[in-house]
């Protein structure tokens, strides 16, 4: 009889253990970032580019750096949720003439926390509204908000990066 309780309670655990790892692992990912991508306006209209040698740290965050040397055309810009700006430099490295050329540029992200409750096993999380964006203009001509709301979950185009080539 104790022999069939021990199975009865380790069934029990293995099953709560299988619970445990089901599709709730989203609870984990970071869905509070920015979503940017780079324009280029040397046509005269906006087209999609993709930069050569991209290095993107987070300036206030504990996990600095967050591209390494990469071609890139969309960024996901982790945020600070216990500020209310992010800040990012965003560096390019390039060989012109046998030379390399460095560039680099800071952006900070300025936004409101809101309270949001997600689910009963994630519990409360921020969405975030973007206010305004400070940056330089050595790489960077021009940043624009295309969609305000980071909320958590959604996929959509926050921020637009131009390039003047």
């Amino acid at each position: 009889m104790q022999y069939i309780r021990k199975i009865k309670w380790l069934i029990l655990i293995i099953a709560a253990g299988f619970y445990a790892c089901d599709d709730n692992n989203f609870c984990l990912s970071n869905q509070h970032a920015i979503q940017a991508t780079f324009y280029s306006l040397s046509s005269g209209s906006e087209n999609d580019t993709t930069l050569t040698g991209i290095y993107i740290w987070g300036a206030n965050r504990e996990d600095s750096l967050i591209y390494d040397s990469l071609n890139i055309s969309q960024l996901f810009l982790p945020t600070n949720l216990n500020t209310d700006s992010t800040i990012f430099i965003i560096k390019q490295s390039v060989l012109v003439n046998n030379q390399v050329r460095s560039d680099s540029d800071f952006v900070q992200f300025n936004y409101s926390r809101h309270l949001n409750h997600v689910s009963s096993e994630c519990g409360m999380t921020f969405n975030l509204v973007l206010d305004t964006i400070i940056y330089t203009n050595n790489i960077i001509d021009s940043v624009s908000i295309g969609y305000a709301n980071i909320n958590y979950g959604e996929d959509a185009e926050n921020v637009k990066i131009y390039i003047e080539y």
